[in-house]
């Protein structure tokens, strides 16, 4: 299932120039593929058994489909594997793909994974409550079903039967498997999402509680308002509908009967409006296209469930009309197109959730006890706030608080000017981190977050020229005399002596050489059989060879390196966003632009970016029309100046590299450093939060640490 954000502000452009080899990682031929339509790429294939490695190694087996512009132009994989995971792979997360028969789960999102052992972080086990296995000699065996994955590879599954004899079958004998979950026939909707009320006893049925719904009875009566549905086990017994009870056997269909309203109230027991917001993005309802498993299409109002690539979908025809709730397999795809009045939205909920009038709000633990007995806690003063019950008055000061056993609490309040409040009841009260203060512009900065008005992307972007701020000043060494150092060729040859490094250029060089101790003198000048350069001057500083350029390192752990592109391919359009600019592009991209549809769709790609409608297919659909036409815009000075600083994560032993902006906006090509780190497996286990700090490089060596030992593993 893709999920593109479709984010109504101006992109940055991206031209990346590369020879594409994901068709190289392909091992299976183009009439073995079954295309379908597709709403977001002009090429896409059904799921069918396949497998997948990944950068990291690691062998995943289930169901793929390839996307991309082309057969030639394969942008990425899917797959749903044999354990009912659903990722989303690029091309720089794949080492190879192809069609192959295997073992095929039939129910892959029924199933609930456990890692029992932590120190076995490669083994996983799977259960359902009842299930079946379809075995190679046409038999089928039931019972409790428990499946063993390691390192993301079905080994084997045990049934146990209803006389607790167990059956461990390995996966060679194996055809097809599936889970047997208990889901009422007549319920319309996900089923998962009827919560139900702890039992009074053993004896007593299963009560839901209550949620707004329909239902249609046999004589073709419908009945709206709260359901509450009564069941034993397994055993339907009957529906109320506002109190009134309904013989199940007079039910035809029933099911959940939500407004967009209903449904955030529903799942969040919460009636404020603004709590919506501190759900992640696209879980909020916004315009889009669903792409069912059928090839139908559907347009209208569009959500996830939850923020995995296998979460269910739901679909609104429009803000007055019911949610509509369609399962992870029922769905290929969807786009949504988030409004800036979103992004706004949900900015300041997360900035107001994390600060207050500018100040770090601070967790309980922050709390520090001074006295403590059996009838009063006194806590340490400490900067903090108190919300007046009366007034509503948001009081800030040195906060003294007294909670007494026998409920109770007393808060002491001093401001700036010496004003002290006693009181004994409030609306809120907590700490805050009196030196850590921002404004909502400076937390969008300092938290990289989007962009909420087209303007502001000026001041969140810098070109190739400038300087990140914290970044490692580049290493400027010169030596035509030479220093002790060596090289380490792509073949493993290492060369030790006096060595130099020539022809500075900003940040790197382009030319090495070589004296050994024997005499032999090595000359390279954009040489890109170098893989890594190490000089000893007082200290040990880093090269590596990126396209011909020796470039000093930031930070390196293992075999992953983290340094500045010498050669960037982003645009930065900020400063060009007049009407003249145009004219200027077409009268400097006449030199390198063969003909008027070429110019036509840099153009395109141009205007799209100013009216903010731009997204990762845009880009790659450029990036492929770029690589098509051999275009080098380095040779026009109109964008000589206008490239955005990237740095690059780079696999010295592979070459594979992900790239992040460490100054502007990501959107349209977030791909790049998703991809890579999508290439490790432990990568798509981890929560989103950090998921995100990864792919911002929040902290270079732990990212660097991080897929060290992903990759060793």
């Amino acid at each position: 299932m893709k999920n593109v954000l479709n984010i109504t502000t101006i992109c940055l452009i991206a031209l990346l120039i590369n020879i594409d080899v994901t068709a190289q990682k392909n091992t299976s031929q183009e009439n073995n593929y079954k295309t379908r339509n597709s709403i977001s790429y002009s090429y896409s294939t059904k799921y069918d058994n396949g497998y997948v490695i990944l950068t990291d190694g690691t062998e995943l087996q289930g169901q793929i489909s390839i996307y991309g512009a082309s057969f030639d132009k394969i942008w990425g994989v899917k797959i749903i594997t044999t354990s009912g995971r659903k990722l989303i792979l690029f091309d720089n997360s794949v080492k190879e793909f192809g069609l192959r028969d295997g073992v095929i789960n039939e129910t892959p999102y029924d199933f609930t994974w456990v890692q029992k052992d932590t120190k076995l972080i490669d083994v996983r086990k799977g259960y359902a409550p009842y299930g079946y296995v379809n075995l190679k000699d046409g038999s089928q065996m039931e019972g409790r079903i428990e499946l063993r994955e390691v390192k993301s590879k079905l080994v084997s599954i045990e049934l146990r039967d209803n006389d607790k004899n167990k059956s461990k079958i390995d996966v060679e004998n194996i055809t097809s498997y599936g889970a047997k979950l208990f889901k009422d026939e007549k319920f319309v909707g996900p089923w998962k999402l009827v919560n139900w009320k702890p039992r009074a006893s053993d004896l007593s049925n299963d009560k839901s509680y209550s949620f707004k719904g329909y239902m249609i009875l046999n004589n073709g009566s419908r009945k709206e308002g709260l359901l509450t549905v009564y069941k034993k086990e397994n055993i339907m017994k009957d529906v109320e509908v506002n109190e009134e009870k309904i013989d199940y056997a007079d039910i035809k269909e029933y099911g959940f009967a939500f407004k967009i309203d209903d449904y955030y109230a529903y799942i969040s027991e919460d009636n404020d409006p603004n709590n919506v917001y501190s759900n992640p993005i696209e879980t909020l309802f916004a315009p889009g296209i669903i792409k069912l498993s059928d090839d139908s299409t559907l347009k209208g109002l569009v959500a996830k469930a939850n923020t995995s690539e296998s979460s269910d979908i739901l679909f609104a025809k429009d803000k007055s009309s019911n949610v509509i709730f369609y399962e992870s397999n029922q769905v290929d795809e969807i786009e949504q197109e988030v409004s800036q009045e979103v992004l706004m939205a949900k900015s300041n909920k997360n900035y107001e959730d994390q600060y207050l009038n500018g100040y770090k709000r601070l967790g309980d633990k922050e709390w520090k006890i001074e006295k403590e007995n059996q009838l009063v806690t006194v806590y340490a003063p400490h900067f903090g706030y108190v919300v007046d019950f009366k007034t509503n008055e948001l009081l800030i000061g040195e906060l003294e608080v007294k909670a007494y056993n026998n409920a109770g609490v007393t808060l002491i309040i001093t401001d700036n000017n010496g004003n002290t409040s006693k009181m004994n009841r409030h609306k809120g009260y907590g700490l805050l981190d009196k030196n850590n203060k921002l404004s909502y512009e400076e937390f969008l900065k300092v938290n990289n977050v989007e962009a909420t008005k087209k303007e502001e992307v000026v001041t969140k972007n810098e070109t190739n020229n400038a300087k990140t701020e914290n970044e490692p000043e580049p290493i400027q060494f010169d030596s035509s005399n030479g220093v002790d150092g060596y090289i380490v060729l792509d073949n493993g040859e290492k060369i030790e002596g006096k060595l130099s490094l020539l022809n500075y250029n900003k940040f790197f060089y382009n030319v090495v050489q070589m004296k050994t101790a024997a005499g032999e003198v090595y000359n390279y000048e954009n040489d890109q059989s170098i893989k890594l350069i190490v000089v000893n001057d007082g200290e040990e500083n880093k090269f590596v060879e990126c396209d011909g350029a020796y470039v000093p390192v930031f930070e390196s752990y293992g075999k992953f390196v983290h340094f500045r592109n010498p050669y960037p391919t982003t645009l930065s359009f900020a400063g060009a966003l007049a009407d003249q600019f145009m004219d200027q592009a077409n009268e400097e991209a006449s030199e390198f632009l063969n003909n008027e549809m070429d110019k036509a769709a840099i153009k395109n790609a141009i205007d799209k970016q100013k009216k903010g409608d731009w997204d990762e297919k845009d880009q790659r659909n450029l990036n492929d029309f770029l690589s098509k036409e051999k275009i080098k815009f380095g040779n026009s000075t109109l964008f000589e100046n206008m490239y955005v600083k990237e740095h690059l994560v780079m696999n010295i032993e592979t070459g594979s590299r992900g790239m992040y902006l460490p100054d502007g906006l990501t959107i349209g090509n977030t791909y790049e450093m998703k991809g890579f780190m999508r290439g490790c497996i432990e990568f798509h286990d981890l929560e989103s939060d950090e998921q995100k700090a990864h792919m911002k490089l929040k902290d270079p060596m732990k990212t660097l640490k991080f897929l060290e030992e992903s990759f060793s593993n």
